[in-house]
């Protein structure tokens, strides 16, 4: 949910689909980053995201859902693409305003 003073603060949240990494590093980031990981990303291990969402491999995978986690928007890119980011933008900017 967004912070009406600071609609922006809660717009993302990284899921970091952990499901290739093989057995024997699982314990290890599970210990390292137990702590912080929760800050850092949603850990996926099962790759229940990508699965669901059909994420493409070795591509940075972008969802914006809407308050109701309705998936509003979908793309994949390998690359920075100012032209979709302002698409995204827009999207964004769309949700945050509607109540």
């Amino acid at each position: 949910m967004c912070n009406p003073a600071d609609p922006f603060k809660r717009v993302h949240h990284p899921v970091a689909d952990l499901s290739g990494a093989p057995f024997l590093i699982k314990g290890t980031v599970r210990r390292k980053f137990s702590k912080e990981l929760h800050k850092l990303a949603l850990a996926d291990w099962k790759g229940f995201w990508g699965k669901s969402y059909g994420f493409i491999a070795r591509r940075c995978n972008i969802l914006i859902l809407d308050r109701e986690h309705r998936l509003v928007f979908q793309t994949h890119l390998g690359e920075y693409d100012p032209d979709l980011l302002q698409v995204m933008l827009g999207r964004v900017r769309t949700l945050t305003r509607s109540k």
